[in-house]
């Protein structure tokens, strides 16, 4: 199992200060994702957008935001 704490990168963007956890387990080849999230509006549906691939992968560096916004 492997947890994130999710906090705002960019919240003076956004009207919310939204945060929670990401709690990830893997389980005969299939990985599941449960968040529990905070600070966001009810009664409306909040898509989450995952990737995954065989490769290796890193972060950008915060110079690779050329707008400035996070």
């Amino acid at each position: 199992m492997w947890e994130a704490i999710l906090t705002p990168l960019n919240a003076h963007v956004g009207q919310r200060a939204v945060t929670g956890k990401a709690t990830f387990t893997m389980e005969d080849g299939t990985l599941t994702a449960m968040l529990d999230v905070r600070g966001v509006v009810p009664g409306q549906l909040h898509a989450q957008h995952i990737h995954g691939h065989d490769g290796e992968s890193s972060c950008p560096t915060p110079g690779a935001d050329a707008d400035g916004d996070g």
